[in-house]
């Protein structure tokens, strides 16, 4: 009977023991850490607010607008009247987009806002790319985007700068009264597009009542020189 009690005992020790062995051999592999980035964009208009941004991080293979061909319904929406609510939706349901990031509000002149990103190794090593758009307040349809601009040849530390030019959605006619500008009280959007250029294109500028245009809402002080933000974008 002790002989018994014994070699249980002596085998529950070793079981131990090779358990104790086992724990001491398996070594955790570590997970890559993700990747982190500021992107800062700053109104560089003297009296063009910015419409609150939408930013999307997403695949190299997909564009959201091109020059020269007519611009989506959602992107006409935040054109003619800021708003991004049609094209955020649009994004949710998109498969090549990663990231959506909607800003805190109106960014007005000499202001800026930051946007954080954090992308895994593997979304990283995808060429991901970054782009936005807002709308130029106080124009008909104007716009401020970034299109496709890439992160991963961005080192630690390193930050890459830049300067965007403005656009006009070709939807909606430049008239610039107090009635067709919504940041005037006037008509947002309306789905009747009167421009006939109807593409998008390089903004041509407005024209204001100091410029000798009486009926038009605008003062000099809405008038604006390319480039209007600037965009830093930082790997931290």
């Amino acid at each position: 009977m002790k002989l018994y009690h014994y070699a249980l005992f002596g085998m529950f020790v070793g079981l131990v023991g090779c358990n104790d062995n086992h724990e001491a051999m398996v070594t955790a592999t570590p997970m890559p850490a993700n990747v982190m980035f500021e992107v800062s964009v700053t109104n560089e208009t003297a009296g063009q607010p910015f419409s609150p941004m939408t930013l999307v991080v997403h695949q190299a293979g997909q564009a959201f607008w091109e020059i020269g061909q007519p611009v989506t319904v959602a992107l006409e929406r935040i054109a003619e009247s800021g708003n991004a609510m049609f094209w955020r939706d649009a994004l949710k349901a998109d498969s090549m987009v990663y990231q959506i990031k909607e800003g805190k509000g109106l960014i007005l002149p000499g202001q800026s806002e930051t946007f954080t990103v954090e992308l895994s190794p593997a979304v990283l090593a995808n060429d991901p790319r970054i782009s936005f758009a807002a709308m130029l307040g106080k124009t008909n349809d104007g716009l401020v985007l970034m299109s496709g601009q890439k992160l991963n040849t961005l080192k630690s530390g390193e930050t890459a700068s830049m300067q965007l030019l403005s656009y006009d959605a070709g939807t909606e006619l430049n008239r610039e009264t107090a009635a067709t500008l919504g940041a005037l009280g006037g008509e947002g959007f309306s789905a009747v597009r009167d421009d006939r250029v109807d593409q998008l294109t390089l903004h041509p500028g407005v024209v204001s009542k100091d410029d000798g245009l009486t009926n038009s809402g605008l003062t000099d002080l809405e008038k604006w020189d390319n480039a209007v933000a600037k965009v830093d974008i930082k790997r931290l």
